[in-house]
């Protein structure tokens, strides 16, 4: 709107009520008098433009009354083509109450102030940036596609959004990183997959030259013995998940199963020298049965771990109830 100030303040004649007295031949009219007879022009105030031939020499917009950024303004809007100035200051009066109606006077964003941070401003301008008024508003339910059996990370979560609302970022930019990470913690976590799948094929086919259809059987026999000496040696529950990780079929250790199922081969034999409770793992269905069912008794193995909700404990037992199960199946 200065710009429209400026325009206006253009200097204009004033001329004096009819029947004054004109002055003096000769002198120069004060500053309120009737301009001289005839065609000449009143005389030129202090910084306006020369006089040529009676009239002021240039255009309205021409001088130093504007900058080199006001003109172009004034030049894209076309309005250094309008000769009146008058015409000129009623076409940007158009233009400044259209955009006033457009944005208005109370919805018009300034920027941050001095020593402002720019999360403080955003907050300060929360509704115009989609900013939540608390945590809860920055929630993100996981993607309908997200891995039942790949956990949710409930901590990180929680602090993700404590930490968007302290910094004062929109919630939907807060969407969009959480579900970027969350696609890219499901692709790290397939391709995990496939590489113990291809780990796990390589394992088996390995196992599967040297033992042929024994594969099964003696991988049963390698996990008995590592459960064996695992329980004989004390180990932690966390440590006995670590053991019995290596003797799965899909993410095992060939030379690790070879070894263990070397030893449980050894154990059994009637040479071998007879170690642990029972001397032998060989044990009979019916045995590997009432084993079952005291595990699941309160007191025993299974039911313990599941009262603990250890998951490492509750995997031991498992562990521990599946080959008693393949026992009593025959495997």
């Amino acid at each position: 709107m200065r710009d429209l100030f400026r325009l206006l303040a253009l200097p204009m004649p004033i001329w004096a009520p009819e029947g004054a007295d004109a002055g003096a031949a000769g002198d120069p009219p004060p500053g309120n008098a009737a301009p001289p007879a005839g065609n000449a022009a009143p005389p030129a105030a202090a910084g306006d433009p020369p006089l040529a031939d009676g009239k002021p020499a240039g255009k309205w917009f021409e001088g130093d009354h504007l900058t080199p950024d006001e003109l172009r303004f004034l030049e894209s809007k076309g309005l250094t083509g309008i000769d009146d100035p008058r015409e000129a200051a009623a076409k940007l009066t158009r233009y400044y109450r259209g955009a006033e109606q457009l944005i208005g006077d109370k919805n018009a964003l300034r920027g941050p102030g001095k020593d402002q941070t720019i999360s403080d401003w955003m907050k300060a301008n929360a509704k115009v940036f989609g900013i939540p008024e608390d945590v809860a508003g920055y929630k993100v339910d996981k993607p309908a596609d997200w891995p039942k059996d790949m956990p949710w990370n409930d901590d990180l979560d929680a602090r993700a959004q404590a930490f968007a609302h302290q910094m004062g970022v929109p919630a939907d930019i807060h969407k969009g990183y959480v579900g970027m990470m969350a696609d890219y913690m499901k692709g790290t976590n397939e391709q995990i997959e496939a590489e113990m799948q291809k780990a796990s094929a390589e394992m088996m086919a390995e196992l599967q030259k040297d033992w042929g259809q024994q594969t099964a059987a003696r991988i049963t026999q390698a996990k008995q013995a590592a459960q064996h000496f695992a329980q004989e040696a004390g180990l932690s529950p966390d440590a006995m998940a670590g053991l019995m990780s290596v003797m799965k079929e899909k993410v095992g250790d060939a030379a690790t199963m070879r070894l263990f199922q070397a030893i449980g081969a050894a154990m059994g034999e009637d040479t071998a020298v007879q170690i642990g409770k029972g001397g032998s793992l060989g044990i009979t269905p019916a045995e590997a049965q009432a084993q079952m069912n005291a595990m699941a008794q309160p007191g025993g193995k299974l039911w313990e771990a599941n009262m603990s909700g250890n998951r490492q404990a509750i995997a031991v037992a498992q562990a521990e109830r599946e080959r008693l199960a393949r026992i009593v199946a025959g495997g």
